[in-house]
């Protein structure tokens, strides 16, 4: 007796068959788009990062000039009044790298706000506190240093934990 022919064994097969290679391809798509989405958040996280090197660093040498140009004001303004301060012209030599330091600060400040993270921003605002207003009118206080200082490095350390793609171990916020 000869084996029967049987036609839904046929088409079993071939659903079968059909229905493993779609599930494959169903499978092996999501998993494509998974790693894609992974590649994609990697180059952001790779783009932010390099951003705020830029961007950090850009704030600490700002403020560094901005601090070290207060100090050379006043020095150049000791033996001025307050009335006779008011008169200077902005162009004048004495105030001349003071206000270009001053606007390339608020330049900067404004950069960690927008590109910087949180505890960047609040950070640059611990700078800020220990610097002139950069706003409004002619400000050339007496500098603490020292809490300058004390501020910068703070700033530098996140600096240190957030630009590099494996902070080294010392970089602590």
């Amino acid at each position: 007796m000869a084996p029967r022919s049987d036609g839904t064994r046929d088409f079993k097969v071939a659903f079968i068959g059909a229905g493993s290679a779609l599930l494959g391809a169903l499978v092996g798509a999501l998993v494509s788009i998974q790693i894609t989405g992974m590649q994609l958040e990697a180059d952001r996280a790779q783009e932010a990062r390099e951003k705020r090197a830029v961007v950090y660093a850009d704030f600490l040498d700002a403020a560094n000039s901005y601090q070290l140009e207060a100090g050379y004001t006043a020095k150049g303004l000791a033996g001025v009044s307050e009335a006779d301060r008011r008169k200077l012209p902005s162009d004048a030599p004495v105030l001349r790298n003071y206000l270009k330091a001053r606007v390339r600060y608020q330049n900067a400040v404004i950069q960690v706000y927008v590109y910087g993270s949180e505890d960047a921003w609040r950070a640059a605002q611990q700078v800020g506190q220990t610097l002139p207003r950069a706003t409004g009118g002619l400000e050339v206080p007496k500098m603490d240093v020292a809490t300058f200082t004390r501020a910068y490095q703070n700033f530098l350390r996140i600096f240190c934990a957030e630009a590099p793609a494996t902070p080294r171990p010392t970089c602590t916020r």
